[in-house]
């Protein structure tokens, strides 16, 4: 899941890497992963997760996870959390390949609709979304310009 906030709107330049630890872990809770290990530098905090990886950039977040995590849970922590900073959510992107294990996933992640329509409930605005068949396999992707949280 790529969400990317307005550059310049928020109360520090920093913007999401201005995220505390409590916050990030809150998020990684709600996704069904712990941080494990962090690596910094001048342009971004990177994570390394019990389920894969997170990135965080200024204005730029990118949560990559396996298994049977529940990824579009991180979204309302993160929401939370940004609006303490001031900052407007510009462009949410989520992308899936098929499960392998399909019957072993946790709500959201039961069915591609489901995925959609919890994304569309935490956020105020019209995405698309489309269900191809790539390579034959089937990848969800949803995609929504300019996003708010919903009040």
């Amino acid at each position: 899941m790529e969400i990317d906030f307005v550059p310049g709107v928020g109360v520090s330049a920093r913007g999401l890497r201005d995220l505390t630890r409590a916050q990030l872990d809150d998020l990684c809770t709600a996704a069904r992963c712990t941080i494990i290990s962090t690596m910094s530098n001048e342009h971004l905090d990177s994570y390394v997760l019990s389920e894969s990886s997170l990135f965080v950039y200024s204005h730029k977040m990118i949560l990559k996870t396996c298994g049977t995590t529940t990824l579009l849970m991180a979204l309302e922590p993160l929401l939370k959390a940004t609006a303490e900073l001031g900052m407007k959510v510009e462009w949410v992107a989520y992308t899936r390949k098929d499960f392998q294990r399909p019957g072993q996933q946790k709500f959201p992640h039961r069915d591609h609709i489901e995925e959609v329509r919890s994304q569309l409930r935490r956020l105020a605005c019209h995405g698309r979304h489309r269900r191809a068949a790539l390579r034959s396999a089937w990848h969800a992707v949803f995609s929504a310009p300019l996003c708010s949280p919903r009040t």
